[in-house]
């Protein structure tokens, strides 16, 4: 599934995202937040730190690492706001 074809979804859908790669991230205490991109656009995936699996591996990777990322839709709209007229 492209990130294109996640906009498209409604809340609570479990999707797997092939062929991204990591666009920004960042890391607080509990989270990490990664901006993933593909050719089709830009979705943010919030990794929580009480996951350890998870949250091992979110941390070693690096910008411009490609993934496959498997997660659950969930909406936001105030990080939405540049994209809704193109996503």
């Amino acid at each position: 599934m492209s990130i294109k074809d996640v906009f498209g979804l409604n809340e609570g859908a479990k999707v797997t995202i092939r062929g991204g790669w990591v666009y920004r991230k960042r890391e607080l205490r509990d989270k990490i937040f990664l901006v993933v991109r593909d050719g089709s656009g830009i979705v943010q995936a919030v990794v929580n730190k009480a996951d350890a699996n998870v949250s091992s591996i979110a941390s070693k990777l690096n910008i411009e690492s490609s993934l496959v990322l498997t997660g659950t839709v969930k909406r936001e709209p105030r990080g939405a706001r540049w994209c809704r007229d193109s996503c």
